[in-house]
């Protein structure tokens, strides 16, 4: 079961010492293959909020790379209708929105927590930013692709989306886990050999197998139950079995 997450900048420097020579256009890559590796163990996380400045030129804005989900997209403090299909979605003029943090602490590279006023609560953090509920009348967005056009032709427009939380040098955080540690590790040199980087120590194949056996063991490791999880399971089995009140019930 996975309990805590850590930064994800042991893993990078591993790859990094490991793979000398390998060109810096390469970082931008490792840092969009760790969530890929977590999604491709099926990693269940919680993602947090954050906002993007992107500009628009000709009524269309490119996108940030690596998200989860788009919240909502403001001008000016003001939110944007939607355009869907042909149609467009008016927000109600009574209603606020409020965006916000992830119910993860942001942890240093250290593995400290880096805002201590958080540190005693894991819950939803205050909101970054209330958006004011009045928008323009005909000003709309849509996603098209990786990029976001708008009725709006030139200007900032601030877009509120969800993302594996990141540490503050901006690495994915991680599971706390000695074999997702490996298992990424693995992921990012199959993918480094897979994105033209000539590999001296190891075939392609040999990656895949071990990113496999990484990840299978990862996988295994992280659904371990704990014991309250287990009691947990044997009640409901009993509760499906025995309706409540029965003596076999009470007996356990």
């Amino acid at each position: 079961m996975i309990l805590s997450w850590i930064s994800s900048k042991e893993v990078i420097g591993r790859i990094l010492r490991n793979t000398k020579g390998v060109q810096a256009e390469y970082m931008d890559d490792i840092l969009e293959w760790i969530p890929e590796a977590l999604l491709k163990m099926k990693t269940v996380y919680s993602v947090e909020s954050r906002s993007y400045k992107i500009e628009l030129l000709n009524h269309q804005a490119k996108l940030p790379c690596r998200i989860e989900g788009l919240l909502c997209v403001s001008h000016h403090g003001q939110r944007l209708n939607y355009y869907d299909k042909g149609r467009i979605e008016h927000h109600p003029e009574s209603a606020g929105f409020s965006v916000f943090k992830s119910t993860l602490p942001i942890y240093t590279s250290s593995g400290d927590i880096a805002d201590e006023n958080v540190a005693a609560s894991r819950f939803p953090r205050d909101f970054v930013e209330v958006l004011k509920s009045e928008c323009h009348p005909d000003a709309w967005y849509k996603v098209n692709g990786k990029f976001l056009e708008s009725s709006i032709k030139c200007g900032e427009l601030t877009v509120w989306v969800q993302e594996i939380p990141k540490d503050e040098e901006g690495n994915p955080l991680v599971p706390d886990n000695e074999y997702y540690g490996e298992a990424i590790y693995r992921y990012c040199r199959m993918m480094l050999i897979e994105a033209g980087y000539e590999d001296k120590i190891i075939s392609h194949r040999d990656a895949v197998a071990m990113w496999t056996d990484a990840a299978g063991k990862a996988i295994s490791d992280t659904c371990f139950p704990t014991p309250d999880q287990v009691e947990s399971s044997i009640h409901r089995h009993l509760d499906n079995f025995f309706p409540d009140g029965s003596e076999f019930n009470n007996s356990w």
